[in-house]
This record gives structure tokens, sequence and C-alpha cells, in this order.
């Protein structure tokens, strides 16, 4: 199991830069596939972030390290892709630990 770390934040021609950590929980779940091997995800703002950022803690089983970032960064961006709210924004920042 791993412990990722996303932060996501509005590129300069992001029409929505408020949002809504709920929202943000709801498409990832929505975008995540059987074999994302999502257990777990929880977003918010402000957390110490710099400006519109929100940041994104997710659990997930993956056979490696490098399989981890790779599959936390992909869902992140099918999330963005799904969500109208999230038209312009980038994934910034991935990071993994093991428990």
């Amino acid at each position: 199991m791993y412990v990722l770390a996303v932060t996501v934040a509005p590129g300069p021609d992001a029409p929505h830069r408020d949002l809504d950590p709920e929202i943000l929980d709801t498409v990832i779940r929505a975008s995540a596939r059987p074999d994302d091997r999502l257990a777990h995800v929880r977003s918010g703002t402000g957390l110490g972030l710099e400006g519109d950022a929100a940041g994104i803690v997710m659990f997930a089983n993956a056979d490696s390290f490098l399989q981890a970032i790779v599959t936390a960064r992909r869902l992140c961006d099918r999330a963005i892709e799904a969500c109208p709210e999230l038209v312009g924004w980038l994934v910034r920042h991935v990071d993994s630990h093991t428990l």
C-alpha cells in the first residue's frame, strides 16, 4: 500500500479557481478504474499550499513506487479531463510513501 500526495492547481487560463474538495474527491473516485487499485482519497485546500492549489492524499495498492506515482498521475489527469470545474487545472506534484 502506498500513500500518494498530489498537488493540483489552476493553470493561468483556468476559468474556475475555487475548488470544493468534496467535488475533487468525488471526481477522482468516479475516474478510478479497478486497475488503479484506489483504496481511499481525501482532498483539501489551504493546508499551507500556495495560491489556489488543492492537496490530494490517496491510498492505493501498487507493485512498486514507480507504478504508484504513475497511477496517481494518470488518475488525476483523468479526473481533470472529466470535470468541467477542473478545466485548465494541472497536476503540479506527485509523491509517494509506502505503508
